[in-house]
């Protein structure tokens, strides 16, 4: 029996690039954060009364392959598309998929990026509270880059570690209710795969598997 067929080489090699991040396929950017509320005002906030000091854990996913809704600003970017969650006390905030909107700004005075998901307006869309549509609310996420080094209206990829917390909030507009979670414990960045590499990796397995039966 050979050690190397052309069969067994494809499928080899077919799971190797399926399984291994490229920059080609890894075009989703993903931050994981543990903080704590720092502050309640006007509680409850869609439906929960946190106090300070409780954890807040959650994520959110941005799409560096999207396409900046703005272009004719080169100061600013706008993009479509991710997904985010927020959990405290039991209770977990999401955006409507695919509604999430990663608005960049960059420049000599401003070097802030804000992750959004609103649900504030007419045509805006809703944030979900365990599921369930909440309108006339905000999820946000906002860091600035103290060094300056957002220097284009682009997605950071990767996720720049040099970027501090300016604002981490769940805002419910009606009576201006608000919870601050922005004492940061923790924040990880992680890159997503496409779902061709999984799909790759899946038609080298079976390859195998045809392989080995054919062989007995």
């Amino acid at each position: 029996m050979k050690l190397c067929e052309p069969a067994l080489m494809a499928s080899f090699l077919t799971i190797a690039f399926g399984l291994t991040p490229t920059e080609v396929s890894a075009v989703q950017i993903r931050v994981d954060f543990t903080s704590q509320v720092t502050f309640v005002q006007h509680a409850p906030v869609m439906g929960i009364s946190p106090s300070v000091g409780d954890l807040a854990t959650g994520f959110f996913i941005y799409d560096t392959a999207a396409i900046d809704q703005n272009g004719g600003d080169p100061g600013r970017g706008i993009y479509q598309g991710g997904a985010m969650s927020v959990t405290i006390g039991g209770t977990t905030f999401t955006n409507n998929f695919p509604s999430l909107a990663v608005v960049l700004d960059s420049g000599s005075s401003l070097n802030d990026l804000f992750v959004v998901a609103a649900g504030t307006g007419a045509g805006q869309p809703n944030i979900l509270v365990n599921g369930s549509v909440y309108p006339g609310a905000q999820i946000l996420f906002s860091f600035t880059e103290p060094t300056g080094g957002l220097l284009t209206d682009a997605l950071p990829n990767p996720f720049t570690p040099t970027l501090e917390i300016s604002q981490f909030n769940l805002v419910e507009t009606s009576g201006n209710r608000d919870i601050l979670f922005d004492n940061l414990i923790s924040l990880q960045t992680s890159v997503v795969p496409e779902p061709s590499s999984f799909v790759l990796a899946a038609l080298g397995l079976i390859g195998l598997v045809v392989w080995r039966r054919r062989k007995r």
